[in-house]
């Protein structure tokens, strides 16, 4: 059975929407509206977002160089600061792969994506905080 992109609700009769050479299956005009927008986002924000991914990676990545040097602090406070980071990055561009778009939908994917980001943050703060107090 297909489902809409957008909300994955079940559809009956799809409305099908066009985005540069992609065909998607959608309820009505609301979600292709939301489809729509969602994809040109993802076109002009990718570059931000794999930039940002990258510096994160790489700060969570860090503490191993510190490891090694036996300064076990400087590697917490750049892991932590990665981890924090991550989640400003999930809750601001919060983009999901392929499968989770088809399984949950672009707005059940959204909602996990950010949930996930707000717990990076929620962890990541206090640690920051007590950590640089």
């Amino acid at each position: 059975m297909k489902h809409c992109y957008y909300c994955n609700e079940a559809l009956g009769e799809p409305y099908v929407t066009q985005f540069n050479s992609l065909s998607l299956n959608c309820c009505d005009v609301e979600c292709s509206k939301k489809i729509i927008a969602f994809l040109s986002r993802v076109k002009r924000a990718k570059v931000c977002f794999s930039v940002l991914s990258t510096i994160a990676g790489a700060l969570m990545l860090a503490p191993l160089v510190f490891i090694v040097r036996m300064d076990m602090g400087s590697g917490i406070i750049l892991l932590v600061l990665g981890i924090f980071l991550m989640g400003l990055n999930s809750c601001a561009f919060p983009f999901a792969t392929g499968q989770s778009i088809e399984a949950l939908g672009i707005r059940g994917s959204q909602r996990i994506v950010r949930t996930i980001g707000v717990i990076f943050l929620l962890v990541s703060t206090p640690i920051l905080v007590f950590t640089l107090i």
